[in-house]
């Protein structure tokens, strides 16, 4: 399974807010950290802020915070109300029960995937990390 570079955008952006929570933190601050274009970290924090995960502010001591609703939904929530939305993309001619059966077995698996990733919050992410440092 891959998510798109979006997703994984979003993801950085959540997690180095998650990170630094005791302050506000810039689009510049996250592109920097993570080398990404600001372009790109900007589009992603409107998406982002659409969908009530972070909180945005203007103005010379702006930013961006993470709401509860970041805090409370896990990783797959996150994933599932960022990425688009795909059904596995395969051509089945009539007859053909085996492409179906193989069809079925990949949106299975997608289902497991968002599955797993319902099992982990920012904050879990975070404690895992500091065990890998």
């Amino acid at each position: 399974m891959q998510v798109t570079q979006f997703t994984d955008v979003a993801l950085k952006i959540l997690l180095y807010s998650a990170e630094h929570h005791t302050k506000k933190v810039t689009s510049s601050e996250v592109a920097d950290h993570h080398q990404l274009a600001v372009s790109h970290v900007r589009k992603a924090i409107h998406h982002l802020q659409q969908l009530s995960y972070i909180r945005t502010y203007r103005g010379k001591t702006g930013g961006i915070t993470l709401t509860t609703k970041a805090w409370e939904s896990t990783i797959g929530d996150i994933v599932r109300d960022v990425e688009p939305v795909r059904e596995i993309d395969m051509y089945i001619p009539p007859h053909a029960d085996q492409d179906r059966e193989l069809q079925l077995l990949m949106y299975r698996g997608i289902q497991r995937f968002y599955r797993y990733l319902d099992n982990y919050t920012l904050e879990d992410v975070m404690r895992e990390k500091s065990t890998l440092v």
